[in-house]
């Protein structure tokens, strides 16, 4: 006895579809990525195109402003305690003196010691962790630009030799570096495009891309 066939209303939704919403076999329904920030379909603070987006946004700028005083007054401390040998007392209460061989050699070994510093602090803080002191302080860490990974010491590496190249010319180089960020879209330096790197939010609970497994 031939059994009765449902009605058009009664038919089962097609594979992957709900009633109602029917979609073409081999289409894949649209929705958020879960690799977006928030679940909301925008990676790295609303930006899309760049990143996994396993974090909680891109860094802000007074979070990264902070970070590199912070930095930038431990790496002076230390410098400065490393050049006291080279310092030329005699020209700092002799101002006739101030033009001496001395003093200049000093100012230069101060300022090569400064540099060289500077480099390896930003260098292997990177490439360990992604983040210095003062991004631990302020809760934010460098990230590749791509995918939200770990950069690696290459990296890390040419990223702060841009800064210092970018110094070169009476400093105006550096100042172009940083305010570079007020009006990129994704809060980059020059460093960072030279680099090819993203400073984020490090949120609680968030995957650390530097864990070593």
């Amino acid at each position: 006895m031939t059994q009765p066939q449902p009605g058009p209303e009664e038919q089962p939704p097609p594979f992957g579809g709900t009633y109602g919403q029917q979609q073409p076999y081999g289409q894949v329904p649209q929705g958020p990525s879960p690799y977006a920030q928030g679940g909301q379909g925008q990676p790295y603070g609303g930006v899309p195109g760049y990143g996994a987006g396993s974090y909680g946004g891109l860094a802000s700028r007074w979070a990264r402003l902070g970070a590199v005083v912070l930095d930038n007054l431990l790496i002076g401390v230390v410098s400065t305690v490393l050049s006291l040998p080279f310092i030329d007392w005699d020209a700092l209460t002799d101002p006739n003196a101030a033009a001496s061989g001395g003093y200049i050699a000093g100012n230069l070994v101060s300022s090569g010691i400064s540099t060289v510093l500077g480099f390896l602090y930003f260098w292997l803080m990177h490439a360990r962790s992604g983040q210095t002191l003062g991004k631990m302080a302020l809760g934010i860490r460098v990230v590749r630009e791509q995918d939200g990974g770990a950069i690696g010491s290459g990296t890390a590496a040419w990223r702060y030799g841009v800064q210092i190249l970018l110094a070169i010319p009476c400093g105006l180089g550096s100042l172009l570096d940083a305010l570079w960020i007020l009006w990129d879209p994704r809060k980059q330096t020059l460093h960072d495009k030279a680099a090819h790197t993203l400073v984020v939010k490090v949120e609680p609970g968030m995957p650390d891309p530097y864990a070593k497994h």
